[in-house]
């Protein structure tokens, strides 16, 4: 996640340099310094990106009924929903959904998926 999003960073910067190389004999110096300033913002925004870690917020999150916690790397809230009911051609139908949020969240295991409410800290 954190490399996607310095990689499009990175990219709109080279864009942005790019656009103004291309225009500069039909476009303003104004613009030129527009599209110059953008990239500038750009690679900055990478920076910060890269110096936070990706951006990846830690977390601690309730590991058993003894409220013991444990850090972890917090990628967000998300909504798990799956359909119900008879789905059926014969006229047998009966919608329905099921949604809850869920937290996903890695402690070094991979991606797990817990309550919310399991979730009692969230820090950058």
């Amino acid at each position: 996640m954190s490399k996607m999003k310095r990689e499009a960073l990175l990219d709109s910067a080279v864009s942005e340099i790019e656009y103004s190389i291309k225009t500069k004999h039909t476009k303003s110096e104004e613009v030129h310094e527009h599209y110059l300033r953008n990239a500038i913002r750009f690679i900055q925004e990478a920076k910060e990106v890269n110096e936070r870690g990706g951006g990846m917020k830690k977390c601690k999150v309730i590991i058993n009924e003894n409220k013991e916690t444990i850090e972890a790397n917090f990628y967000g809230v998300f909504q798990k929903a799956w359909g119900h009911g008879k789905y059926s051609t014969t006229g047998d139908y009966t919608p329905g959904q099921v949604a809850y949020p869920v937290a996903v969240v890695d402690w070094g295991e991979g991606l797990t998926e817990v309550n919310v409410a399991d979730v009692v800290e969230v820090a950058e």
